[in-house]
């Protein structure tokens, strides 16, 4: 019948699909077509989504960075073919406060991602390989218990009573050991991953970098090695900044604004001052400093013609 609507999705739409991911479940929802469902966040309920999924053009699917709640969700559509994106939760949130949802559920914020997706089109990235996800949650979990150790030591130190040094004394013991078989077993991945170990020989063979600076910086900055000059420079606060140029630009427009007036780098050096009468008639240290006249103003602003008019 002409102008009646078709409850079936067109399978030729261009979609956004946005996924809302917790420990038992992933909230979906698909614009603009307006499919909501709900699976579970498992094998079996990434089959579901996919076959769900399987007759869409899907231009984008947008996720959260919820640690490793969506890891899984994320290498398994990625290894199906699909653009994922993954989002910091802070940027989703005031996506959502910009559109006027204050509400935050499940489904709302599967929404609200998709509408983000559509919008805004964040970049898809694969996910990183399985070995330095391993990589990089040892050397969280080493850092972990080197904190665990310190603040056992500087309890150690407070402590007064022979048996609760003791029992500190035997934590610091089991953590330490702890500590020994995650550097063991980090040092083994790194030398089984070509990637790592080619870093890994680069960050030793500078001078002031040790082995435990080496994996801090390959665990906490995996950009080491796939960044040009302008985003390197960029990370470590070398280029400039926009504060900066915004400041020159600004004392460039006040020079300009003001007729009459030559700029600040023209004007010519002060002459320097002889001793007035009073500091001459100054005879002990203890006497006070005569004070010396004031600078005379620049020459090319002497005249209150420089002055901005409003």
């Amino acid at each position: 019948m002409q102008g009646k609507v078709s409850p079936e999705p067109n399978a030729q739409a261009r979609v956004y699909v946005g996924i809302d991911t917790c420990k038992a479940w992933l909230d979906v929802y698909v614009h603009p077509i307006g499919l909501a469902f709900r699976v579970p966040n498992s094998r079996d309920g990434l089959k579901q989504l996919k076959r769900r999924l399987a007759g869409l053009a899907v231009v984008l699917i947008v996720m959260e960075a919820t640690g490793k709640l969506h890891r899984e969700a994320h290498r398994n559509l990625n290894d199906s073919g699909y653009a994922v994106a993954v989002v910091n939760p802070l940027r989703s949130r005031l996506f959502a406060k910009a559109l006027g949802q204050l509400a935050k559920t499940d489904k709302v914020d599967a929404r609200m991602l998709a509408l983000m997706g559509a919008a805004l089109e964040p970049n898809a990235k694969p996910p990183a390989p399985e070995a330095i996800e391993l990589f990089q949650e040892l050397v969280r979990g080493r850092d972990a218990f080197v904190r665990e150790r310190t603040a056992l030591l500087n309890q150690l130190g407070d402590a007064k009573a022979t048996f609760l040094k003791q029992q500190i004394r035997r934590q610091i013991s089991t953590i330490e050991v702890a500590i020994e078989r995650l550097e063991k077993e980090v040092t083994r991945i790194v030398k089984a991953d070509p990637w790592l170990a080619r870093r890994y020989e680069i960050l030793l063979s500078i001078k002031g970098v040790g082995p435990v600076t080496a994996v801090a910086m390959l665990a906490n900055f995996p950009e080491i090695g796939t960044c040009n000059a302008k985003q390197t420079a960029m990370l470590v606060g070398l280029a400039p900044s926009p504060t900066t140029a915004a400041i020159g630009q600004a004392r460039a427009a006040s020079e300009a604004d003001v007729p009459g007036c030559a700029p600040a780098s023209t004007w010519p050096p002060l002459p320097r001052l002889s001793p007035t009468p009073a500091s001459r008639r100054s005879t002990t240290a203890s006497s006070q400093p005569a004070s010396c006249p004031r600078s005379p103003s620049p020459p090319s602003c002497a005249s209150s013609s420089c002055l901005p008019t409003r």
